[in-house]
């Protein structure tokens, strides 16, 4: 099918390019139809970046079949770029594309350089994967450590290491750290490597300085030599250092040589990236003396504005090449006066652009390829007619390097009620930040027609954070009814599979059993993932009634015994485990209701069919109970790779793409881990601890939800996205401390120490700043801006990200609200409080209602709820008048019972079904430690009734006793000594309550059984109402009177006076008995006995 595709496209682009001349006879010429050399074009602006690159690839076509290979930073531009190439070719004019996008392979640098090392240094030469990757060098540190322990250079890791517990644990995160500063060490610092193979105690800065190493860091060098030292002789060679040097040489070779390299593509374009390392910039040098190197550069600045940022006199670059400084700037600029003529948005988070534009300015000469291109710097002014707002205004002042306003009278007036382009919310939660997002987009697509869902980017800094809050917001209204309104269509993408896939959630839990309670909770949940349930045969509609079982049957946590020593608890310690509950069902299937045998009491909820459920239940616990014991072993990582496989097959039954697929991932994460080990040499058994670690991060790295561009609402981190313009920009979670996200370096990060600092070099920090600098330039219509701003807990302001602060800072020095300032506040921060928002702590507040257009809200629902605030108009759906309550035949007495006793809970519940309690039908994990209000009324109920039932007080302390021992078998009530001080407290009022009981009995001596009775009423609308109920058992007075004798734990009365004041609430339950029986003939009396009489 692809073959004919292809042809499909030749056939097209034959037809196409026929006016230039025949096509065939382009694609097979010799290579210099797509000349060599390294290429940059720059602009502002991406789409320009893409149409120029649309119209090259056109122009210089590679043959039918060949590859266009493309570098991009991530997977999101990459996809970007696809389709803009994939459209259509006669679409608008400029715009077009190629039609079709077919053989083009869009690839991240480390992997093409990787590639590239071995097609110029020899295919045989390099494995698929380096040893000298971050992954493999972690599985080499961690079996090295022990072993250097003893030498006294390595006294700072033995200190480290030597800590009480977790010590392998400990050691692997120590090897993981050190792997990923040696990787950056190959790429950042290569000649501080060599230096140390040579047997150097030093390091230089970029000035090339040599600085002898700190004694407390001369275990670098040397754990590098170790590392070497250990390593096959083919291997030693082959970290990126050796590589790189080796690389760029056979490629200088082979151009004086004349030499073609046969496997290198012969054009690479570098699309969108914003920064890399100066050891792949002289690679890309290196490769273009063979193939043409084309760079898109996204560069925000039309003048010369390295100068601007801290450390201009390391770069090589200087102006005059490509661009040139502001015509008006002085010839000389110092640190004290530089910020008067830069842009402080530039200065302050251009740093990592800054130190690439001058990597490449080092490596330009456009003389070499001017001729290629019509124009090879695109600038294009953000101001124009169709946008002329606040944003369009901060982005020109980027391009054109304008400084910040000094005199206040400057400034330029902005009307927020015409300007929409830039808004501020500040919100109590990440929660409410996507409900008020949700309403802002609604508002944003209703005012424009022309903006669709898919014009619209909503970057987080950690999408995992607020993944669950987007589901619950946007996500509610995909599910509704058709049509409705208030649906958004989104997408999430840039998630990590692991916590998206139930699957591959399950398995992580599975992973953990060693370190797990395992609760009730925890073990139904673990059940309620599909592929779980299946293997054992188990309905999803039955896990309800299990866990109905497991609250009745006394199951809070632990396997057994056993399990609880694990986690320091007495092995005795049995009672509230899964093998009691386990046990009690069992035993209560086949005995019934019974005594307790050999201190079991069985549970006969289990009855019938159901006997297969519990049988299945007990073989997914006695599974999990073997997989605790199995992964406490330590083992190498060959047997840990057939332990997690039968780990996967045991307890999962995959079914399905989605499952299917998380089985793929799980089996190529452990073929990873083993091929890692291997890789490493590592030998050692491994504890469940470090392979566990090892394993969910070979799941994050391997497998990450990338669904970019899906013609809807994209929600996604900042990396991804970054630059692709989109008509509207959403930037959420921009908290002070939160972004830019801060990772302290580690202590022994060379790297980290300002002296040593070179331009090009990676920092989280500052790759932050420039993220947020291009979701700025990113905008083409609207910028969106939320924090949490105010506290949850106390409302006081909390303050945005310091880029948020530093934008308002540059509004409000350079733009004011409306003509000048009114009254005696400052026009620049009048202008910030009119862009910006403080929105309510709840979404329901009346204050959306009160007329704000700043503060509004599209749920009808909460509309209704404050119809003063909403101003006029119908709101039919809160004022109509509910429905008769329709009645079906005969009723009892109990509904109007349970009405007395609580109007409005039995009203909500019957008439409008909801539940006003609150609550939360969730099963109990630990054992009760005390015995709350409720459940001490039932044990004195219980107890009571259990009196009551013979009546004769002569058998009472042994149906106490008998009772007292069920409960505690039952699970209901603490453990030891506090067991036995509830059930005496009990007894004791139970006795008291049946004595009173009997007292009153013996002035009704005689019992009295009258059966149903059947009573027809009119109701309060004319409806007929028919009540049928059995009545009680009465008791009968020598003298022919009638009594009703009723018995109740609850406290009837309040206070401790001689007569104290009755509990009405709790009497009013017996009323509607007592009229009944009345009603229905039998002249009665209704006596109440409690502990007070």
């Amino acid at each position: 099918m692809l073959a004919w595709v292809a042809v499909d496209w030749v056939l097209d682009r034959v037809q196409a390019t026929g006016r230039r001349g025949s096509f065939v006879k382009q694609a097979t010429l010799s290579s210099n139809d797509v000349p060599p050399g390294l290429a940059i074009v720059q602009s502002n602006s991406p789409e320009q970046l893409r149409d120029l690159l649309v119209a090259h690839l056109q122009r210089q076509p590679l043959a039918p079949l060949e590859a266009e290979c493309i570098l991009t930073q991530s997977n999101g531009i990459g996809r970007w770029l696809q389709l803009a190439l994939a459209r259509d070719r006669n679409g608008d004019p400029g715009r077009g594309g190629l039609g079709i996008s077919a053989s083009t392979s869009f690839e991240l640098p480390a992997r093409f350089f990787w590639e590239s090392y071995g097609i110029v240094l020899g295919e045989a030469a390099l494995p698929e994967t380096s040893p000298f990757d971050a992954g493999s060098l972690r599985w080499r540190l961690y079996g090295l450590l022990p072993d250097l322990l003893d030498e006294a250079v390595f006294q700072p890791l033995r200190h480290y290491l030597e800590r009480e517990g977790g010590a392998a644990r400990r050691r692997w995160q120590l090897a993981g750290e050190l792997a990923e500063l040696f990787e950056q060490y190959q790429i950042y610092r290569a000649d501080w490597l060599l230096d140390w193979e040579q047997g150097e105690e030093s390091i230089r800065d970029a000035r090339g300085r040599v600085y002898p190493l700190d004694t407390r860091q001369a275990w670098q060098p040397a754990l590098w030599r170790h590392l070497l030292k250990r390593m096959p002789e083919a291997q030693r060679r082959q970290s990126r250092a050796h590589l790189h040097q080796a690389f760029v040489k056979r490629l200088q070779q082979a151009a004086g040589d004349g030499q073609v390299i046969a496997g290198l593509p012969r054009r690479l374009v570098v699309f969108g990236i914003s920064s890399l390392p100066a050891q792949m910039v002289d690679a890309l040098a290196a490769l273009a003396e063979h193939i043409q190197v084309l760079i898109c550069l996204h560069n925000p600045c039309r003048h010369y504005w390295a100068d601007i940022i801290e450390g201009r006199d390391l770069l090589r670059s200087r102006p005059g090449k490509r661009l040139n400084h502001r015509a008006d700037w002085p010839a000389q600029l110092d640190d004290e006066t530089i910020h008067r003529h830069a842009n402080p948005l530039l200065a302050a988070w251009g740093r990592q652009g800054r130190d690439f534009f001058a990597l490449l300015d080092d490596k330009d000469q456009p003389e070499r390829y001017r001729e290629w291109f019509e124009r090879i710097d695109l600038f294009e002014d953000f101001v124009g007619p169709d946008a002329h707002g606040l944003l369009a205004r901060i982005q020109q002042g980027i391009l054109d390097l304008e400084p910040a306003v000094e005199d206040p009278e400057q400034r330029c007036p902005i009307d927020p009620d015409a300007d929409h382009s830039l808004r501020f919310h500040a919100a109590h939660s990440r929660q409410r930040e996507v409900e008020i997002l949700h309403d802002q987009l609604l508002a944003a697509l209703e005012d424009d027609a022309r903006l669709q869902p898919r014009h619209i980017i909503v970057m987080v800094p950690d999408i995992d954070a607020y993944a669950p809050h987007i589901e619950a917001v946007f996500g509610a209204r995909a599910g509704g009814k058709e049509g409705d309104p208030r649906h958004v269509p989104f997408h999430i993408a840039d998630r990590r599979e692991r916590l998206v896939s139930p699957t591959l959630k399950a398995f992580t839990t599975l992973l953990d059993l060693p370190r797990l309670r395992l609760t009730a909770s925890e073990v139904l949940d673990l059940l309620n993932v599909p592929a779980v349930h299946r293997r054992f045969g188990i309905e999803s509609d039955q896990i309800e009634r299990v866990a109905q079982w497991l609250s009745q049957a006394g199951v809070r946590w632990g396997l057994d015994g056993e399990h609880r020593a694990s986690l320091g608890l007495d092995r005795r310690f049995e009672q509230f485990s899964w093998l009691s509950g386990i046990r009690r069902m069992l035993l209560g299937h086949a005995s019934g209701e019974a005594d307790a045998f050999d201190d079991i009491l069985p549970f006969d909820e289990v009855a019938g069919s159901e006997a297969d459920l519990a049988g299945r239940l007990a073989w997914f616990i006695e599974r999990l109970h073997h997989h605790w014991q199995s992964l406490a072993d330590e083992r190498t990582m060959d047997e840990w790779a057939q332990a997690l496989r039968d780990l996967i097959d045991d307890c999962l039954a995959l079914q399905g793409d989605a499952e299917e697929l998380a089985g793929y991932q799980l089996d190529q994460a452990i073929d990873d881990l083993v091929e890692a080990a291997d890789l490493a040499g590592l030998d050692q058994t491994l504890p469940l601890e470090v392979v566990r670690d090892a394993l969910t991060d070979a799941l994050d790295q391997g497998h990450v939800s990338h669904r970019f561009l899906g013609g809807k609402v994209n929600f996604s981190t900042l990396m991804p996205m970054r630059a692709i313009p989109f008509k509207m920009v959403c930037l959420l979670g921009m908290n002070d401390g939160d972004y830019p996200r801060t990772r302290k370096p580690a202590d022994f990060d060379l790297m980290g120490e300002r002296r040593f600092y070179r331009p090009g070099d990676r920092s989280r920090r500052e790759d932050d700043r420039y993220l947020f600098l291009e979701a700025v330039l990113a905008a083409r219509q609207r910028l969106y801006i939320s924090w949490v701003g105010r506290s949850i807990h106390n409302d006081e302001k909390q303050p945005p990200s310091v880029l948020v602060g530093q934008l308002r800072d540059h509004i409000a020095a350079g733009w004011q609200l409306g003509d000048g300032p009114d009254g005696e506040q400052d026009p620049g921060e009048g202008l910030l409080d009119a862009l910006t928002t403080w929105h309510p702590l709840q979404a329901f507040s009346p204050r959306y209602f009160a007329g704000d257009p700043a503060l509004f809200t599209y749920a009808a629902e909460w509309r209704q709820a404050h119809p003063e605030e909403a101003g006029p108009g119908p709101h039919p759906a809160s004022l109509e008048p509910l429905d008769a309550w329709p009645l079906e035949g005969a009723v009892t007495i109990q509904p109007l019972t349970d009405f007395l006793a609580q109007p409005l809970r039995h009203f909500t519940g019957q008439r409008l079904g909801a539940r006003l309690d609150m609550a939360e039908d969730r099963l109990a994990d630990s054992e009760p430690f005390r015995l709350d209000g409720l459940a001490q009324w039932a044990l004195d109920d219980e107890l009571l009734n259990e009196l009551l039932r013979t009546g004769d007080e002569t058998q009472w302390p042994g149906q106490l006793a008998r009772a007292g021992e069920r409960l505690a078998l039952s699970g209901r009530l603490p453990l030891g000594d506090v067991a036995d001080q509830l059930l005496d407290a009990a007894a004791e009022k139970a006795l008291l309550i049946a004595g009173h009981w009997l007292c009153a009995s013996k002035l009704w001596p005689e019992t009295v059984v009258p059966g149903p009775v059947s009573l027809a009423m009119t109701g309060l609308e004319g409806e007929d109402l028919l009540i049928e109920q059995w009545l009680p058992e009465l008791r009968r007075s020598e003298q022919g009177e009638h009594a009703l004798i009723l018995a109740t734990a609850t406290r009837l009365v309040t206070g401790k006076s001689a007569s104290p004041p009755p509990r009405w609430e709790k009497l009013i339950r017996y009323w509607p008995l007592h009229l009944l029986i009345n009603a229905a003939g039998v002249s009665t009396s209704t006596v109440v006995v409690h502990e007070k009489g």
